[in-house]
Parts: structure tokens; C-alpha cells; sequence
């Protein structure tokens, strides 16, 4: 993941945003992701605060458009799809 900023963010919230699953171990799988996302950025030496939400476009909530609601207004966030497949 390549993230770029140059003004003055202190915060970012990051909604990682998957389909959603009744699977057992596709929810794992998508937990272990985020968790990896979280590791990676906290190794950033940017200043920046980067708060890891989750969303979903099917199956699970919440959605995406309530975690982006749920989030301050003065806060900004980026929406990142997390696993992109044919589901089966």
C-alpha cells in the first residue's frame, strides 16, 4: 500500500471495505487482512494517526456508508477495497 500526503493530517481514517461472508474463514481471512493493514501503516514514520475501520458491501455490516457516518466530519477518510474475487 503506497499512501502520499504532504499537508498537515494527524488523522486518517482508512475503511477497509470487503464483501462480506457467511464463511467462518473468509471472515478470518478478512480480519487477518485488516490487522496486516493496521501493522503496515503503524510502521509509517508520517505524523499521521491511521484509525482502521470496517465496512461491507454485502452479507455483513456495517456498511460502508454507515462506517464513513459513523466518523467526525472534520476527520478525512479513504475508502479501500480489500479483497477483490469472483465469489462462488
Amino acid at each position: 500500500m503506497f499512501l502520499s500526503y504532504n499537508g498537515n493530517m494527524t488523522i486518517l481514517n482508512v475503511i477497509a471495505t470487503s464483501h462480506g461472508t457467511d464463511s467462518v474463514a473468509g471472515r478470518e481471512a478478512i480480519t487477518l487482512i485488516r490487522e496486516q493493514i493496521k501493522f503496515l501503516l503503524a510502521q509509517r514514520n508520517d505524523g499521521v494517526e491511521y484509525r482502521i475501520h470496517a465496512a461491507y458491501v454485502d452479507v455483513e455490516s456495517p456498511s460502508v456508508d454507515d462506517a464513513a457516518a459513523s466518523l467526525p466530519n472534520d476527520e478525512p477518510c479513504v475508502i479501500v477495497p480489500i479483497l477483490l474475487f469472483s465469489a462462488q
